[in-house]
């Protein structure tokens, strides 16, 4: 039986261009996703709150807006992803930022590696500018610039 599947995205609600990024990519998966949390705090105001729910809702996704503010300066919503694990009911969860996005086969990809056995999967990063041009790999080396 293949596993079910869930993406939680948080947003701080600073674009919603970059959010329907996010969206698209994971609607957009050649494994299917089956559930899609987006989840923010109060620093989403009421009138953002409108417009990133219907964005949501237009992809299928699950908009959930905490009433009061978790967590500290640049951390918007981070707390959310730890209390919400317990409460999602798919088999493996993944993590997407708001101004993130992943490659179509990136679900898949890593679902494979759990499929061959393993407990969890990663991986790393591919960094783009705001204009979607590529800059590096992400890949946690450590390099002697000098």
């Amino acid at each position: 039986m293949k596993p079910t599947i869930a993406v939680v995205t948080t947003t701080s609600g600073r674009s919603l261009s970059q959010l329907e990024a996010s969206l698209e990519s994971v609607d957009s998966q050649t494994r299917h996703v089956d559930a899609h949390y987006v989840l923010t705090d109060a620093i989403v105001d009421d009138d953002k709150q409108l417009p990133i729910q219907k964005l949501c809702e237009s992809y299928g996704a699950l908009y959930c807006r905490w009433p009061t503010k978790i967590g500290g300066p640049w951390w918007e919503a981070r707390r959310l992803l730890a209390a919400v694990a317990p409460l999602i009911n798919e088999d493996v969860t993944f993590f997407l930022n708001d101004d993130d996005w992943y490659k179509t086969n990136h679900v898949e990809s890593l679902i494979q590696v759990i499929e061959a056995g393993f407990d969890w999967a990663y991986s790393f990063r591919s960094i783009y500018d705001e204009e979607a041009k590529f800059l590096f790999d992400d890949i946690c080396e450590y390099r002697d610039w000098e």
